[in-house]
């Protein structure tokens, strides 16, 4: 019996990955990733919509932009939903694509409906069903047509998370034989060596908490203001928050109003540590950032699969997260998706707590008091520590990877 070797994965088959944009989101890392994963096997073609947020590296990656931009008011928006869809139809009709695979929403859209003879993969970042951002008249129509109808003309739907998968069956009726989950994946070896890059600060002069994420809506970081106004009136701490992004000036504004000594990057330049909470914008590489901090906190409304929570476990550094739609159950705890919490839980691989929007006062008690029991027990910090790292190897890239090839080599056989 023959048995197969590398060589023997390595096809002349046409690939299209697909995104909207290029930035420091989620979903652009794993894009990047894909390339990457596939590129030694196929002959892959990356596509965007156009060149918005992209960073310089990324003109380099062989990109094929389809140079649409983005619509103001509903005419534009579908005038130029219709162009995307018909300049990706032949993009593929030109390259003879085998398979396309799409990440994000809109990209979803456009990759199903310009389907030639190809095979599609949609790859689902994150729950719909939650997303506040989809609202209004447009956001019924993505939940209750686009979605459970158009998404059933995929070949296969890969959700980042179980929970994703489940609302995609059970609440958008979409059918269980087309669905898969894979989730994302992390280089825990580039990571170990990044977070010993040396960081020339002294913010970490305190004990110090971080969180690094994109300064939107989603992430709620106005709620971690909040616990923060009420934690340094209990204990000398600092609060580090990595990231840039639409509602930066809002934030930084807030952080003042609320009596927090403020440092933002893009005003003041660091000559004193005796901030409260230190706004540095984005960093290329955060992990010293993380690695140095002394917990990592999450606060966000609704997630997908938060790569950054994982990030930080991958740094040895414990992490507080929110309990919401979807990912950090499922990676924090064994809990099921039917139990509710009201309070802390404190979890095998971290600590899960309420939701901060419209908090009541014993909510905002509840974080205070996990916060500061974390800070104050160097015992269970090393404890949550190390069953972090060891949890998150679960999702070491490799096996990420693994599940990617497998999945488009069923597809294409």
């Amino acid at each position: 019996m023959q048995t197969k070797t590398d060589t023997d994965f390595i096809h002349r088959e046409r690939i299209l990955l697909m995104i909207p944009n290029l930035g420091s989101g989620g979903a652009q890392v794993v894009f990047r990733q894909q390339i990457a994963a596939l590129s030694p096997r196929y002959e892959v073609i990356a596509c965007v919509f156009n060149w918005d947020g992209a960073f310089e590296e990324d003109h380099h990656l062989g990109v094929v932009s389809l140079d649409v931009p983005g619509g103001q008011f509903f005419l534009s928006k579908l005038w130029y939903f219709i162009l995307r869809v018909a300049r990706l139809r032949l993009l593929k009709k030109e390259y003879q694509i085998k398979l396309t695979i799409s990440h994000l929403e809109g990209a979803d859209y456009v990759n199903l409906l310009s389907a030639t003879t190809g095979k599609t993969i949609c790859w689902v970042h994150g729950t719909k069903r939650f997303d506040q951002n989809i609202s209004g008249f447009l956001g019924y129509l993505r939940k209750w047509f686009l979605i459970p109808f158009l998404y059933r003309r995929a070949t296969q739907i890969v959700a980042v998370s179980t929970d994703i998968k489940t609302e995609l069956i059970d609440t958008y009726g979409l059918p269980r034989n087309i669905l898969t989950t894979i989730n994302n994946g992390f280089d825990l070896t580039s990571i170990s060596q990044l977070q010993r890059k040396p960081v020339q600060s002294d913010i970490f002069c305190s004990p110090t908490l971080v969180t690094h994420c994109r300064l939107a809506a989603q992430k709620n970081i106005p709620g971690l203001l909040l616990v923060m106004s009420r934690l340094i009136k209990k204990q000398k701490l600092k609060l580090l928050i990595i990231g840039d992004g639409e509602l930066r000036n809002n934030l930084i504004s807030l952080s003042r109003q609320l009596g927090l000594n403020t440092f933002s990057a893009w005003e003041d330049k660091m000559r004193t540590n005796d901030f409260d909470v230190y706004f540095i914008g984005y960093v290329s590489n955060p992990f010293p950032f993380v690695a140095k901090s002394s917990a990592y906190v999450m606060t966000s409304d609704w997630e997908g699969f938060p790569l950054a929570l994982c990030e930080a476990m991958a740094c040895g550094v414990p992490v507080i997260s929110t309990d919401c739609q979807t990912g950090p159950r499922e990676i924090l705890t064994s809990l099921t998706f039917d139990q509710q919490i009201q309070k802390a839980h404190w979890g095998e691989y971290g600590v899960l707590m309420p939701l901060l929007s419209g908090a009541s006062e014993e909510v905002l008690d509840e974080w205070c008091s996990a916060i500061l029991g974390l800070l104050n027990d160097d015992d269970l910090r090393i404890k949550y520590a190390k069953a972090g790292a060891l949890r998150v190897k679960s999702f070491d890239l490799g096996i990420n990877q693994k599940a990617l090839l497998g999945l488009v080599w069923r597809l294409l056989s």
